[in-house]
Parts: C-alpha cells; structure tokens; sequence
C-alpha cells in the first residue's frame, strides 16, 4: 500500500488546531503585503509589460521641411521648400518579435513574484515553528523546575526523618540548575527569533508575537489511503521552472527578433515641392508644384553585428536551459530530503510518545515507592531527566514536521492552492 500527500494544497492545515492555522496565516498575510522585495518583483513586471505594448507599436511617420537660400532652379520654375512624409515599415514579424521577447520577460518576473510568495510563506512558517517550539520547550523546563523542587522537598522531608541521604539533595540541586540556566537560555534566545520574524513581517513595532505548535502529529502522516500524485509532474510546474521556461522563451523570441533586424528595412514617403512660375519663360505647367512618391531602403550589407546579436539569443537560450535542468534536479533533491524529514519527524514523534507514556507511568510508581522508603532515589531521578530528554526532542520532532511540511507545500502545491 503506498501513501503520499494529498494535492490540493497537500492538506498542509487539514488536521491542524484552528487557532495555530490561523495565526501562521494572518503573519503570512502581512509578510506578503509588507514585502518589498515581492512589491519590486511585482513593479518590475509590470513594467516589462507596459515595454511590451510599446515595443509592438507601429514605427511613427517622419516629416521634413527643406528650404534654400538660393531656390533651386527647375524648368517649371524656382523650388523653394520641399516638404517630405516618411513612414517607415519594419519587417514583416519584426515588432511582434520584439513584442513576444519583453511579453516572456516580464511573464517570468510573474513565475519569480509566485516563486518568492511560495519561498516567503515557507521561511515565516519555519520562523513560526521555531517560536511554537521555544514557547513549548519554555513550558516544559518550568514545569520540570517545579518537579523537581516538589522532588527536593519529598528528599528533605525523607533526609529529616532520617530515611535518605544528604547527597541526594545535591543532586537535585545539580538538575535544579541546569533547568535553571536552561530556562535562562530559552527565554534569552526568544527575542532574537522575534526580531528575525519582525523583519520578515517588515514590522517595527515592539508587541509580543504568539505562537501556537498544531495539535494532531500522528494523524496528519498516513491517517487514511492518500490520493497518489506525479512528483515530476508537480515539479514541473513549479513557479521557479517555469519563469527558467519564459526566458528560454524570451530568448527564442530575441533570437527571431535579430535575424528579422538583420533584414531590409523599408520606408515609404511622399515629397512635396513648392514652385514658383518663371517670368522669363513660359513651359507648360509653369510654377505647377511637385508630388513624388518615394522608396528608401536600409540594405544590410555588414552582418556582423546581426549575426553576434543572433549568436547572443542562442546562447542566453542555452544558458537557461542549463539552469533549469540544474533547478529542476535541485528541486527533486530537496522533495526527497523534505520528504524524508517529514517522515523520520513523525515517526521520531510517536516513538517519543510512546516513550513518555510509559516513563510516566514508570515514574508514577518510583515516586510511590520512593515516599513509602522502598525506591530507589537514583532511579527516580534518572526517570525525570530521561522524561524532560524526551519531551525536549519530541518537541522538536513537531517542530520538524511542521517545517517539511510547510517545505513540501512549497515544493508541490498548485498554482491558486
């Protein structure tokens, strides 16, 4: 039987707690509304649309006025002014190439904006999960201080009545501290991953950041038979091959686009002549003004710098083919590690579960023992730090998971998803 993620949007917050969703999602919305980067990419391609329309424009007519000091002398008469009206036409396909090479551009920038919203939800929720994971792991060393004073106080009272040793507060005095310090750490290291969510958030302000750990781990990997997807197929579409796939096409186009330079260009126009009449003599059509069509032609007779603007499109063309045949390798190398990760944190998750089942039942009867003068004070002291061990990496197993998960929604996920 195989199991995978389900598509549509890989069930990322199916099963999580409403309040934890929520909230990821509200510093997801400001992140992407405050992003400058996001807003720049977004310009930017804009822009590159708006060149689109006018790179496809037609060429505007050029109008010329020419006049002598000396009029040129004809046998109508003396000319005077020539006036002339040119409207160059560019090859056939010309401005639709140059057209289709700025479209492609800025239709990559768009794939590059998806690409970077999909890599800003993705590097918020890592953030997210690391503040969840502080605040759990903050929780669980306060609570293991206040055991183990409650643990120190069951020693003193047996040391009184004459039952235990002194050491054995030495040692709990030992634990205290580390707790302690941890605690310290913990509570030291929380700002500066405030500070990391705050610059991604693009927010100034000194209000405290929540964060809740989803609930639900062991339902969310392989709960129920799971619809099977085309990873490749997935892959393919993802925003950063395909804006890889819009500048090879840029490129096509800019390759069309020069040899199309490379041919003639024309110019069709119309001359206007002013004439005056002659007093000493009189032809037919004295004076009569001039009206001639014209035809000019650019004939490109040096092709060097259309042939190395030809070879330029190609290998840019060749050159964005490689990068994403490089991307599209990397893409499918950080799946699997992702992929793997996802599934060593949840296995990891419920085997750490299970463990603190049992020490805690373990410990339950040490304890029992232990204030009836027939347990084992080492023992039970060991049970404790092996129980705070345990909850320290399964929370950091939750932490993981989250992480691949929200890595395999950036992988896989639809566009829209």
């Amino acid at each position: 039987m195989k199991y995978t993620l389900i598509p549509i949007a890989l069930c990322a917050f199916l099963w999580s707690s409403p309040g934890a969703a929520q909230t990821l999602d509200e510093y997801v919305r400001i992140a992407l509304e405050q992003n400058q980067e996001l807003r720049s990419v977004q310009v930017h391609s804009e822009a590159e649309l708006a060149r689109s329309r006018a790179l496809g424009a037609y060429p505007d007519p050029q109008l010329g006025l020419a006049w002598g000091a000396a009029p040129l002398e004809t046998r109508l008469g003396a000319q005077t002014a020539r006036f002339s009206l040119r409207q160059p036409i560019p090859w056939f396909g010309l401005t639709e190439a140059r057209e289709q090479t700025a479209v492609h551009a800025a239709r990559a920038l768009q794939r590059r904006h998806e690409d970077l919203r999909r890599g800003l939800r993705l590097r918020v929720a890592r953030v997210y999960y690391r503040l969840a994971a502080l605040d759990l792991r903050l929780a669980v060393q306060r609570r293991q201080i206040q055991l183990l004073e409650d643990l120190r106080a069951l020693v003193l009272a047996r040391f009184a009545a004459g039952d235990n040793h002194l050491v054995n507060t030495l040692r709990i005095d030992l634990a205290l501290e580390q707790s302690s310090l941890a605690l310290d750490l913990l509570a030291e290291n929380r700002p500066a991953v405030e500070r990391e969510m705050r610059r991604l958030l693009n927010d100034e302000s000194a209000a405290p950041l929540p964060a809740l750990m989803p609930t639900g781990l062991d339902s969310l990997l392989f709960a129920a038979r799971l619809t099977e997807i085309d990873v490749d197929t997935r892959l393919a579409r993802h925003p950063m091959l395909r804006s890889y796939d819009e500048r090879g096409a840029a490129a096509e186009s800019l390759a069309d686009q020069r040899r199309r330079e490379g041919m003639p260009a024309i110019s069709l126009g119309i001359d206007y002549a002013l004439i005056n009449e002659r007093s000493d003599a009189a032809p037919a059509d004295n004076g009569a003004d001039a009206l001639m069509p014209t035809l000019n032609m650019q004939i490109p007779l040096f092709r060097s710098r259309t042939d190395a603007g030809i070879d330029e499109a190609e290998l840019l063309g060749r050159m964005h083919a490689l990068e994403r045949d490089d991307a599209r390798l990397a893409l499918r190398a950080q799946y699997d590690d992702a992929r793997f990760r996802l599934t060593e944190a949840a296995r990891s998750f419920a085997l750490f579960s299970t463990q603190l089942d049992k020490y805690e039942r373990i410990y339950d009867l040490q304890t029992a023992a232990f204030r009836a003068a027939a347990g084992d004070f080492d023992e039970l002291l060991d049970t404790r730090l092996q129980m705070l061990d345990l909850e320290l990496r399964r929370i950091d197993m939750q932490r993981r998971f989250y992480a691949a998960q929200e890595e395999l929604l950036y992988l896989l996920a639809e566009e829209g998803e």
